[in-house]
């Protein structure tokens, strides 16, 4: 049976055709109705809810990734906890305006609608702050003003970012990476002959102090290597006591070597997936840029 589109259950109860259901039977049958239709209503209004925050997520993260010459882009993101909490997990590659790309990903504490307010604001307010300044390290140190005007410590920030640009020397085929890291793990680099490392200098999370302390490094990207970011939920992933670990991560990398961005992306969320079958307590997040090989 149907009821404004809907599924109703049915509830039939059986008696001997001799003999009427006593008061008591019709007050256990009351009963149990009304708690099988309380027991719908929550799961409907769970789903609904699930859909929503499932939309909401969608909506924090962009809905594709740029696709240019010379360059490879390729995400992933797995939402931690029950499908109805909205985590504070995202990346982004957005264009600057000389030509490169900015690639960002990062972290907001908590859960809910706080967390997802702040990732959005996080988001909006490094592209808007990157397209007009072009410096990364203005924009994080601006970034970290506009959080701080909130007055909520609870709510900060770990960031990774990073421009990306095509050399400018005639004839080179590499890509010139600036990487700041503001309270987020070190990126993975791998170089064609599988060797990975982790890369980048540790600063200070976002929306903490007043005063933060970044530092600017410079990278080389030649044809066919890959610069790894993820959040800390790939390196904090737990079995047991077991931790799957940065030492972990850097070895699985290291085995992308040859890959495209899109290929080492699905094994480093495969590795991280087949380390334990737990339930994830913890968003991840993963975002490479790849220096494509020449055609």
């Amino acid at each position: 049976m149907t009821s404004a589109g809907r599924p109703v259950g049915v509830l039939a109860v059986g008696r001997r055709s001799d003999r009427a259901h006593s008061p008591e039977d019709v007050t256990i049958i009351a009963d149990i109705a009304r708690r099988a239709a309380l027991a719908i209503d929550n799961a409907q209004r769970a789903q609904a809810h699930s859909a929503t925050s499932h939309a909401l997520q969608q909506a924090l993260l962009p809905r594709a990734l740029p696709i240019t010459a010379g360059i490879e882009f390729a995400a992933a993101y797995l939402p931690g906890g029950t499908t109805s909490e909205v985590g504070g997990d995202f990346y982004d590659v957005v264009p600057s305006a000389t030509g490169g790309w900015l690639a960002t990903i990062g972290d907001v504490c908590g859960k809910g609608p706080r967390a997802a307010a702040r990732t959005s604001l996080v988001r909006d307010v490094l592209r808007v702050l990157f397209r007009d300044r072009g410096s990364l390290l203005s924009t994080i140190g601006s970034l970290n003003e506009v959080m701080l005007e909130a007055a909520d410590p609870a709510q900060f920030c770990t960031l990774a970012a990073a421009t990306v640009a095509r050399a400018t020397t005639p004839g080179a085929t590499h890509l010139d990476v600036e990487l700041v890291l503001a309270g987020h793990p070190q990126p993975v680099l791998l170089r064609t002959d599988g060797h990975a490392e982790l890369v980048g200098r540790f600063g200070t999370a976002i929306g903490l102090v007043d005063r933060i302390e970044l530092t600017r490094t410079g990278h080389r990207l030649d044809a066919g290597e890959t610069l790894v970011f993820y959040t800390d939920g790939v390196t904090e992933r737990r079995r047991g006591r077991d931790e799957f670990g940065s030492d972990r991560l850097v070895e699985v990398v290291a085995g992308c070597a040859g890959m495209s961005a899109e290929r080492t992306v699905a094994a480093v969320r495969a590795a991280v997936e087949s380390f334990s079958t737990d339930l994830r307590r913890d968003d991840i997040a993963l975002l490479a840029v790849r220096a494509a090989p020449a055609p």
